[in-house]
C-alpha cells in the first residue's frame, strides 16, 4: 500500500463509526468481483447493494485501500433520508416533491461523490426508487452503496432488484433475484 493510500485509510479510520471493520484476509467475499464492480464505476454510475450493515464499512474501507479517496465519499443517516421517503403517499407526485426537497438540501453535496447509507429501513415502490436512481444520477453521483433490512418488506434494495432494471450488484452476496431473472418474455412464435 503505498503512502498515499495509507493516509486515505488513516483518514477513513478517523472519520467512520467502526474503523475496524475490514474484509478477513481469508474472507470468503468475492473481492475480484468488486475490483471489477469499482472499475466499472469510473465510467458508469453505480449502485452497491451491501448485504449487511457491517458489509457497508467493510466495503467502503476497500474501496479507499483500491484508491478512492474520501473526499470522493459522503455519508447518508438513513434514518435522516427515511424522513424524506413516503412510499404510501395518496399521489405519487407528493412522494416525489418530499424526496426532491432532499435533492434540494443534499444534491449540490452529491456531484462526483459515491453516496453511503449505511442502514435503511423505510418502505420504498417502484417509482420512487426508479425517481431515487435518476435524481442521483442528476446530482451527478459517482454511486450509491447502501444496505436495506432484508427483514422488513419493500426495503430499497429488494424494490430495485425486484422490481426495476436498475443494475444492482449485491455483494457479498445476493439476496434478491433480479427482475430480469423473474421476467420471463412471453414466446411469440418467430
Amino acid at each position: 500500500m503505498d503512502s498515499s493510500v495509507e493516509r486515505e485509510v488513516k483518514i477513513w479510520e478517523k472519520r467512520i463509526f467502526y474503523p475496524n471493520e475490514k474484509f478477513r484476509p481469508d474472507t470468503k467475499a468475492d473481492l475480484k468481483a468488486l475490483r471489477e464492480c469499482l472499475d466499472r464505476s469510473r465510467e458508469f454510475f453505480t449502485v452497491i447493494s451491501s448485504e449487511t450493515e457491517a458489509c457497508v464499512y467493510k466495503i467502503g474501507r476497500f474501496m479507499v485501500e483500491y484508491g478512492l479517496k474520501n473526499s470522493s465519499i459522503t455519508f447518508q443517516d438513513g434514518e435522516e433520508l427515511e424522513n424524506y421517503v413516503d412510499a404510501n403517499a395518496k399521489y405519487d407526485y407528493q412522494a416525489k416533491q418530499l424526496l426532491a426537497s432532499y435533492f434540494e438540501n443534499q444534491g449540490s453535496t452529491l456531484k462526483g461523490k459515491w453516496l453511503f447509507i449505511p442502514y435503511i429501513s423505510c418502505p420504498w415502490n417502484k417509482q420512487l426508487a426508479y425517481y431515487f436512481i435518476d435524481k442521483l444520477k442528476q446530482s451527478g453521483a459517482n454511486g450509491l452503496l447502501f444496505y436495506s433490512n432484508k427483514n422488513k418488506p419493500d426495503g430499497l434494495a429488494q424494490v430495485l432488484c425486484e422490481e426495476t432494471y436498475v443494475d444492482v450488484f449485491q455483494f457479498p452476496a445476493k439476496v434478491y433475484k433480479h427482475k430480469r431473472e423473474i421476467h420471463v418474455l412471453e414466446d411469440d412464435g418467430y
